[in-house]
């Protein structure tokens, strides 16, 4: 069965909303001297009133501009 009415929500680790498809303003403090490393979170949401359930699979792509 095709699922409908929901979706995959991406967040920062402090739980901030990641827009998709397009660049973010958020601020991720980062240190010159050790390895980074960047936490997400991702949740389902309904995006209807009604939600069929099914099988759900889902790939997030990022591109990082480190200036």
């Amino acid at each position: 069965m095709r699922r409908q009415g929901w979706a995959i929500n991406l967040m920062t680790a402090d739980k901030v909303d990641l827009p998709l498809h397009g660049e973010n303003s958020y601020n991720y403090v980062l240190s010159s001297t050790q390895d980074n490393t960047l936490k997400f979170y991702a949740q389902y949401i309904s995006t209807t009133a009604s939600v069929t359930p099914g099988t759900a699979n889902s790939v997030a792509n990022f591109s990082i501009v480190y200036n």
